[in-house]
């Protein structure tokens, strides 16, 4: 399973959608606005990122 998560900024809303089907499958509320709208952060088994201390 592939999730894409993304933000707008400015709401305090991450929105996790399923990468295949485009579906909304979940949206995490955060207690003030989120800065610097449009970052996005693909997520899957295995695939490492734990380890970019980066954020790419």
């Amino acid at each position: 399973m592939v999730r894409v998560g993304g933000h707008r900024g400015g709401r305090g809303e991450i929105h996790m959608v399923d990468a295949p089907t485009g579906a909304l499958r979940h949206t995490i509320r955060t207690p003030t606005t989120l800065d610097e709208g449009g970052h996005l952060a693909l997520i899957g088994p295995d695939d490492g990122a734990e380890a970019d201390t980066v954020g790419r």
